[in-house]
């Protein structure tokens, strides 16, 4: 079967193939558009006080560098980035120390997809030698605690390459040490529907749930016509319904 699903995308793998716009990644993972644009895109500005020229480097690489679409490994690495920035607070000045240390130690070209990270949040780490390494303080190895939820939510291949992610339906929330599990009843798989957002087990798109229901039909019209669950039709129109994000102050 895999040789046939390869062939749908020319022998590539759709995974690293441009397929998303900025604004639907921000929307699928509950994301300021901003905030998304500086990570992809970078930014320069002239800060007022001192006058002196500023740039913030991109930490996400686009799969064309003339494409402003994103591929679904970049969509995986904004999953991870928005737990390192947005919910643990890693300063970014460590997660590009931490992002250079592993392209050179992995020879990877996309590490916040294909390596594991850990924080405690102060500092980042990865698995290495079966420990845990302080990527922010000279690489000695150190055990803390693991931001676990985010990466339970990216399911593996046979060689660790990220092929689905379960989205949050909502905007991930603190819970005492860590964020509220969700259930994962959506999912993102590029070999399912083209990568966009469909329900757990069948290709029948989220949006499309969510767009009937928004336009006046029923929740039991919509589970006798997909044949899923109250509770399937529901996820989908949780996810799908128009988010309110409140805009970092940073990204």
């Amino acid at each position: 079967m895999e040789p046939q699903r390869s062939d749908l995308y020319g022998g590539k793998d759709p995974r690293l193939l441009p397929a998303y716009s900025v604004e639907d990644v921000a929307r699928y993972l509950w994301l300021p558009v901003s905030t998304l644009k500086n990570w992809v895109f970078g930014s320069e500005w002239r800060e007022g006080s001192s006058g002196r020229d500023r740039i913030y480097t991109r930490v996400i690489v686009p799969p064309e560098s003339h494409s402003r679409e994103l591929s679904f490994v970049n969509l995986i690495e904004a999953h991870v980035l928005s737990a390192i920035r947005r919910v643990h607070h890693i300063q970014m000045k460590m997660v590009r120390e931490a992002l250079t240390i592993l392209k050179q130690d992995f020879q990877s070209e996309h590490p916040l997809a294909e390596i594991d990270l850990y924080t405690e949040g102060q500092n980042l780490f990865v698995t290495k030698y079966g420990q845990l390494v302080n990527l922010n303080r000279g690489k000695q190895i150190e055990i803390e605690q693991v931001m676990s939820t985010y990466l339970r939510r990216i399911e593996r291949d046979e060689k660790s390459m990220a092929a689905r992610l379960y989205p949050f339906s909502r905007e991930p929330r603190l819970k005492g040490p860590g964020i509220e599990e969700q259930s994962k009843l959506v999912s993102i798989d590029p070999y399912v529907s083209f990568g966009r957002p469909v329900i757990v087990g069948s290709n029948i798109r989220t949006e499309i749930i969510a767009e009937r229901f928004f336009a006046g039909d029923s929740m039991d019209d919509l589970v006798t016509d997909y044949r899923l669950s109250k509770t399937e039709i529901e996820e989908a129109v949780r996810y799908e319904r128009p988010r309110q994000i409140v805009v970092e102050a940073t990204a």
